[in-house]
Order: structure tokens, then sequence, then C-alpha cells
């Protein structure tokens, strides 16, 4: 196996490449120093032609970057800051995992019907009538969920994949792709002690579900709520976080266009297939570039390049982005039959790394 740090911006031998892979029995040691800012990050198994397998069976979890500079928003610490990683399973009779993708989930991903938070089904949470800061992340293979309160309840939108937004953003739902992590805060102080609140994810207009499988936009309970203590905390919301520098499009170099698309029974990039023994192109080191993604497939596809972040310029589906591309990004899901640009920059550290869809079984 071999693991990659998504999100953690590392050097080319410690990020997880798949020839990088050890055997059984084997041993190999990831250090390197952390020079990037906080951000909710994750691990996962990054082996060729078994990331999806061992993803799905656990070999997965977070990885946080704290900085102290955080504590001068006043965000919620303690057991007021949550981690929480959502995945879905298909299980057997005796309650065991299964993974047996079938040809169908090659193409359009293995969708389970147990949602687990955690590793936990029927999951809950004990919380007081403070505000929490709520690390979310998508853990599925395939899976991509549109998280809410079912009553409704509005919510503060608080982070992306690299980190804190300049200033909360005010939602009742976000999309939350394979691959991508947010942060929001959810004030409970207006559920009375001994109420109860439900976050699910909400049905939306989804692809899958041929020959009587799962398919996207299933509407699914995620975790419930208990608030069991009238006591609030001190955490506020607060309303200004973390500035950022965005890009500015004029400077970009030059433009590359990645085409998503069915080829055969399989998904391609520019028409091929991953190859460890070929070089698909190079980005010259710091070097500002757009990366214009056009998906002609029916599949939604969350992109993930390595070592580099990115900022979302636009998408043809809509005149505005969504309150999820309003930071930075290192996975960008595109929609079938949408086009999204996107700003990128590789100036951390030199070397070769990978450029994939996210949905694991493609």
């Amino acid at each position: 196996t071999t693991v990659h740090w998504h999100g953690v911006l590392a050097p080319e031998r410690m990020d997880g490449h798949p020839r990088d892979q050890v055997t059984a029995g084997q041993r190999y040691e990831v250090r390197f120093p952390v020079r990037q800012r906080a951000s909710t990050c994750w691990y996962h198994a990054h082996t060729d032609q078994l990331t999806a397998e061992q993803a799905y069976a656990g070999v997965a979890g977070f990885f946080i970057i704290e900085d102290p500079a955080e504590a001068a928003f006043g965000l919620p610490s303690g057991n007021h800051d949550v981690s929480l990683v959502f995945t879905d399973k298909r299980v057997s009779a005796s309650r065991q995992l299964v993974y047996a993708p079938s040809m169908m989930d090659g193409m359009s991903g293995y969708l389970g019907d147990v949602l687990l938070v955690n590793g936990t089904p029927d999951a809950w949470l004990s919380v007081d009538r403070g505000v929490y800061r709520l690390r979310l992340s998508n853990g599925s293979n395939a899976r991509i969920y549109k998280v809410a309160l079912s009553d409704g309840h509005s919510f503060q939108l608080i982070g992306t994949d690299g980190g804190l937004l300049p200033a909360p953003v005010t939602v009742t739902s976000v999309m939350l792709a394979p691959g991508q992590r947010l942060e929001v805060l959810v004030d409970f102080s207006a559920y009375a002690a001994g109420a109860s609140a439900l976050m699910k994810s909400l049905s939306f207009a989804g692809s899958g579900g041929m020959m009587g499988g799962s398919r996207q936009g299933t509407e699914m309970d995620l975790l419930r709520f208990y608030v069991d203590s009238a006591t609030t905390g001190n955490a506020a919301v607060p309303t200004v976080l973390q500035p950022f520098t965005p890009y500015t499009p004029a400077q970009a170099k030059r433009t590359r266009v990645f085409a998503l698309a069915m080829t055969g029974m399989v998904h391609t990039i520019n028409g091929q297939l991953f190859s460890m023994q070929r070089m698909d192109f190079s980005v010259p080191f710091g070097d500002l570039e757009i990366w214009e993604y056009r998906n002609t497939s029916t599949e939604p596809h969350p992109m993930h390049a390595h070592a580099a972040h990115c900022q979302v310029l636009s998408r043809s589906s809509t005149a505005s982005l969504p309150p999820e591309d309003s930071g930075w990004e290192d996975t960008v899901v595109v929609n079938p039959g949408e086009t999204v640009r996107a700003l990128t920059r590789f100036d951390t550290h030199p070397g070769t790394f990978v450029h994939h869809c996210h949905l694991l079984e493609q």
C-alpha cells in the first residue's frame, strides 16, 4: 500500500504516489515539514488499482493542520470542535462490509445504502446550546452529499479544502463531493434543551441507479444531534475570519484543457487512462495557469490535483459561484455536461505528482 496526505502540500517522495507503494511486511517513513495555512485535511490509501478497496475498508482518517493564529477569531474549540467523516457502505445480512463492484459500479461509482459517520451507523452526538465547529469530510468512494439540517435551520460556512474563508457565509445546505472538506458553524441556541436536530443529505438530481443499483442524490440521514444541556459556552459566530489574496486571472500564463469523457466503458482524461509509466504534461514551477475541465460524460467528476490548491473561476452551469467555491480547493467537482475553470499554481514542491478523479472506482 501507500498513503496520500490529501490537502497537505507534501514533497514528491512523501506524497503517496502509487509508484512508491510498499508490499506486505515492508515499511517506509514519512517525514516532512508542514508549511501551509491551517486546514482540515485527510489521508487515505493511494495504491494503484487498490485505492478504492483499501479506502473503503477504512485506510483513511483526518489530518488537521492547526495554527495558533486561529485563536484570534474566537472559533469553537475543545469538545465544540468536532470532525465528522461521511462514508456509505454496502453490508451483508451478517452486517459485514461488502466490496464487490460490478461493471456498472465501475462506471458510476460504488454507492452504498448504509451511511456511517466516523465509522458508526445511525450516529448521534450530544451537544449543548452553544456554537459548534463541524469539520465535514466526504470519505465515500463515490457518493456526493447535499448536507443540511432537516428543519431548514441555517448555518455558517467558514472553510473549504484549503482553510478558512475571509468571512462566514450563511447557508442552508452545502454540496460535499468525495475528497472534499468543508467547515461549518452550527448554533444550537435556537433549540431548547431536550430537543434534537437532524443533519441529513437532501435529495438532488443525480446519476446512477441503473439496473436497480443505488443512485446519486438519494436523501439520507447523516447525524442526529441531541441538545442535552442549556450551557452555551463562550464562542460566537465571528464576522471576520482569515483573509487571503486570490489569484489574478490576467496573470495566468496559459490555459490547459482536460476533457472528461466516457471512452468505451471507462472514464478517461483527454482520452487516456492512468499509467505510472507515462508523463502527461509538465507545469513550470511557480507559473499561474487556468485549468479548464470539460465534462462530456454522464457522471460527476471530483477532480483532484496533488501538490497544489486552486481557486474556481467559473462554472458554465451557473452565473454565480456557490459558497463552496469561495475558498481554496484541492478537489473540484465537475458535473455532467459542465465546464469548470480554475486557477492553480505549483509553487511549494517540484516533482512528479498525480491528477485524477476522486470517484475511486473510476
